[in-house]
């Protein structure tokens, strides 16, 4: 580090981005995919292709669970929204424990009200999600450690790399194509300029949510001395628990409810208040021989509607204690937090008795105290969980000029190196490595959906093999770097990462109940969208490979650089002959 700041910034932004920088375009790559990761699991779960949306989602809902757990003592219910088209339920049976993401679970279809119990097991959107800030196949501890000690490294480089461009904002406007190092350089510098806010934002942010991990004390153990493995509003707790897609609170994996639940009482249907009736709800009464509970009849559609009045916002989820009895609470909550401090909860709620009084009313005004504020801010920030959809697709694009920048910044160090070190171990390691954690970080992606629509839906433990299925693909395009990567590595790998993102779409339509066709009638944009980025992909993965081809087919490309180097030779012996 001899010399002057922005050379000592220079150094500093190589070394300290370079060690890790395999691990940060991976979490970059899988962390971008995590902002639509309840899309990418409503895509790998083609059973849900066929749900259809619905004027009455919450009689179906209703409906159902009436039928199958009519004495229940919670229902829980997670209406459709823009990102997941299924009624999720959730009960806990009459004397059951309230165990915390279990019970009894069931996914069905709105319109229909029927479950859709051969839903396939699928790690889903929620692999990715987790893969991004605890890797995979070690330790938890160790993973969140790796991506901590990177993510701070990758703040180093952020802050150093802006002090060693001297026009890093002029040069934002220049693009030399054909230039080998010049248009690496480039490129890293728009990825890196266009969405430099953002960049400094997620780093910090995710470098706080895991800054737990590079502490040597933590006040007694490392996830913050909660018996059940969670801080409460601290990092380690709740960003090893991602906040549950809709699909997922209600039934993750569409398992039907037992069989012996079913038999569980007569069907209790609500009724309406007759015409001419008090504007108070009808109640009836009605005495079962399996159960000394009495059914009340509740009007859930008139409350819904009162609650989305109250809290200005469509309801998101609805929480129904002792239901359908004199004793029930009915609390509906909204879709849109109150305040940019709660990353999990934040919404108003409303909730009612069984006489459709409103008994509480609640809008959070913030976490307290500063530090879950602070907490909760940078949380939210990092995940997304404030953003709309449009909001949500900027940080998406925002998140794919992180990984151009990361990508870039890895092969600008082999591009600048590569006269002087060709053929070293050190460089050829860090070439091989640039392949697979690039090339083959597609190409695994690109296997892991495909994976999904392959191994049959009944297969047991066919998650773990979908996960599998990334691994060994990762693995295989690691060995070929290392052993094959001078036999048009880049341009193979790169080749069927794009073969297999352009095929996805037609996959999608082979394999799933509804065509694409169908998804277009029935307004299905998340499984659309989900196809037409895949394309886009295999797009830029195919120009990737058309530039390799035409540069590999020039003739004499590889010997400009030496015949520029040679040029002066000519005066020189003129030079020694005089």
């Amino acid at each position: 580090m001899k010399g002057g700041l922005r050379k000592s910034m220079t150094w500093l932004h190589t070394w300290s981005s370079l060690i890790v920088i395999w691990v940060l375009f991976a979490v970059f790559l899988t962390g971008t995919t995590a902002f639509f990761r309840a899309e990418i699991t409503h895509w790998m779960t083609p059973e849900h292709h066929l749900s259809a949306k619905s004027d009455t989602p919450l009689v179906s809902a209703t409906d159902y669970l009436q039928s199958v757990a009519p004495f229940a003592e919670t229902w829980q219910i997670s209406l459709p929204d823009s990102r997941s088209p299924v009624l999720g339920l959730n009960w806990q049976a009459e004397g059951e424990e309230r165990q915390r993401r279990r019970g009894a679970r069931a996914v069905i279809d709105p319109a229909s009200g029927t479950a859709i119990d051969d839903a396939r097991e699928t790690a889903g959107g929620n692999f990715l999600f987790r893969f991004h800030y605890e890797l995979y196949g070690i330790s938890r501890e160790a993973g969140r450690w790796i991506v901590g000690a990177a993510s701070m490294l990758m703040f180093i480089a952020i802050i150093s790399g802006i002090i060693m461009h001297r026009k890093i904002f002029a040069d934002f406007f220049t693009f030399r194509p054909g230039k080998k190092t010049a248009s690496w350089v480039d490129a890293h510098v728009v990825g890196s300029v266009l969405a430099l806010p953002f960049h400094i934002m997620i780093t910090f942010t995710g470098l706080f949510l895991l800054a737990g991990t590079l502490l040597f004390w933590q006040g007694g153990n490392e996830r913050g001395g909660n018996e059940r493995g969670g801080n409460q509003g601290g990092p380690q707790q709740e960003h090893g628990a991602p906040e549950r897609a809709p699909q997922e609170r209600g039934a993750r994996e569409g398992r039907t409810p037992d069989t012996a639940q079913e038999e569980r009482g007569q069907k209790q249907r609500m009724t309406t208040a007759q015409e001419g009736d008090e504007p108070e709800q009808t109640r009836r009464r009605t005495s079962t021989e399996d159960n000394n509970r009495e059914a009340v009849a509740i009007d859930l559609e008139d409350l819904y509607q009162q609650a989305q009045a109250l809290m200005g916002q469509p309801v998101h989820d609805i929480s129904i204690e002792k239901p359908m009895t004199a004793d029930a609470s009915i609390t509906f909550r909204g879709s849109e937090k109150s305040s940019l401090s709660h990353f999990r909860g934040g919404t108003p709620e409303v909730t009612f008795n069984a006489l459709g009084e409103v008994t509480e009313e609640s809008t959070p005004e913030g976490a307290e105290g500063i530090v879950a504020k602070v907490y909760g801010v940078l949380r939210s920030l990092h995940e997304g969980h404030f953003a709309d959809t449009l909001t949500r697709w900027l940080l998406f694009f925002s998140g794919v000029l992180g990984t151009v920048m990361v990508g870039s910044g890895a092969l600008l160090w082999s591009q600048k190196r590569e006269r002087q070190q060709a053929g070293q171990r050190g460089y050829e390691l860090v070439s091989a490595l640039n392949l697979a954690g690039i090339a083959g970080m597609f190409v695994a992606l690109g296997a892991y959906f495909w994976a999904n629509r392959i191994i049959p839906a009944g297969t047991e433990g066919r998650s773990d093999l979908e996960i599998q299925t990334v691994l060994i693909a990762w693995l295989i395009c690691l060995l070929y770097a290392v052993f094959l990567r001078k036999k048009h590595g880049w341009l193979i790998q790169l080749a069927v990462a794009g073969t297999l993102f352009a095929f996805l779409p037609v996959l999608d339509f082979v394999t799933s109940p509804a065509g694409l066709l169908d998804a277009i009638a029935a307004g299905d944009w998340v499984r659309i969208s989900f196809d037409i980025v895949a394309l886009l992909t295999a797009a830029g993965l195919w120009t990737a490979v058309y530039y390799l081809y035409k540069k590999a087919r020039t003739p004499g490309r590889k010997n400009r650089p030496d015949q520029r180097r040679a040029s002066p030779r000519p005066q020189n012996k003129q030079e020694t002959a005089s």
